[in-house]
C-alpha cells in the first residue's frame, strides 16, 4: 500500500493455492477483523459464476454482505446435468462433496443454460426438472436448516419473445421444480424482468453493451457486479 491506514483484509484462497504468510514490517500490526458472525453460502454455478481472482458476482456478495462467506463451486460449461467438457463435472456430481459436506446456511444455484438438451415441454421426459426436483430435496433432506435460493439462467441479452424458446423452456423446467419442492417463493425470475437487454456490440440497444463481454456472452465487471447486485 502506498500510504499508513487501517484496513480490513479478507483473503479468499483456492484451486490448491498454498498460502504462504504474510509479512509485517517492525513498524505495522495485525488484529482480528471485528465482523458479525459469517453465514456461509454455497453458489453451484457454470462459467458464469466462476471464481477467477475473487472477480465474479459471488465475490461481489461478500462486499455487500460482510457476514456473508461466499464459496463458489461453479464450473465452466456445465449444467445440473450437462458434465460439460472432458474432466469436469454437473451439478448433480458435486452435490455432495462441495455442498452437503461442507453444510452451508444457504446454497444458491445459478445455472441451466448448458442444459437446453434435457430440456423438453413434456414433464414426464423433462430429465432437467427432474434432476432439478432431486437435487432440491437432497438438500432439504440432508440439510433441514439449509436454505434454498434457485435462479433462473442467466442470459448475456434480450431474452427471446417467443415462450418456446429453449431458454424459456429450461426456465420452467427449473422454476417448477422449485414448487414442486416447495420452494417456489424462493425462485428468482432473471428472464420476464429481464437482468440484461440489448446487444453487447449495440450501442443504444440495452445494458448489454456495459454487461456483456465481447464474447457475446459472458460479463464484464460491471456485469458481475449487476448480477450481485440483483
Amino acid at each position: 500500500f502506498s500510504s499508513r491506514a487501517r484496513r480490513q483484509i479478507a483473503l479468499k484462497l483456492g484451486a490448491n493455492y498454498q498460502f504462504g504468510g504474510i509479512y509485517i514490517s517492525p513498524t505495522s500490526g495485525m488484529w482480528p477483523g471485528v465482523l458479525p458472525k459469517q453465514i456461509r453460502m454455497i453458489v453451484v454455478g457454470d462459467s458464469f459464476s466462476e471464481y477467477s481472482a475473487s472477480t465474479g458476482w459471488s465475490a461481489g456478495l461478500m462486499s455487500l454482505f460482510q457476514n456473508l462467506d461466499v464459496w463458489a463451486s461453479a464450473v465452466g460449461s456445465t449444467g445440473y446435468v450437462n458434465p460439460g467438457t472432458p474432466g469436469r463435472t454437473n451439478f448433480q456430481a458435486r452435490m455432495f462433496p462441495d455442498i452437503i459436506a461442507n453444510n452451508p446456511d444457504y446454497v444458491l444455484f445459478a445455472g441451466g443454460i448448458n442444459d437446453v438438451a434435457a430440456t423438453t415441454n413434456a414433464v414426464s421426459s423433462n430429465t432437467l426438472y427432474s434432476t432439478c426436483l432431486n437435487m432440491y430435496q437432497t438438500v432439504q433432506s440432508n440439510l433441514p436448516a439449509c436454505k434454498i435460493i434457485v435462479l433462473g439462467p442467466f442470459w448475456p441479452r434480450t431474452p427471446p419473445v417467443d415462450s418456446t424458446d429453449s431458454v424459456h423452456t429450461v426456465n420452467a423446467a427449473i422454476s417448477n421444480a422449485c414448487v414442486d419442492a416447495g420452494i417456489g417463493a424462493n425462485y428468482i425470475e432473471t428472464l420476464s424482468d429481464p437482468w440484461v437487454t440489448g446487444v453487447w456490440n449495440q450501442p443504444g440497444s440495452g445494458n448489454a453493451v456495459i454487461y456483456t463481454s465481447t464474447d457475446g456472452t459472458h460479463p464484464t465487471q460491471a456485469g458481475h457486479w449487476n448480477i450481485a447486485y440483483h
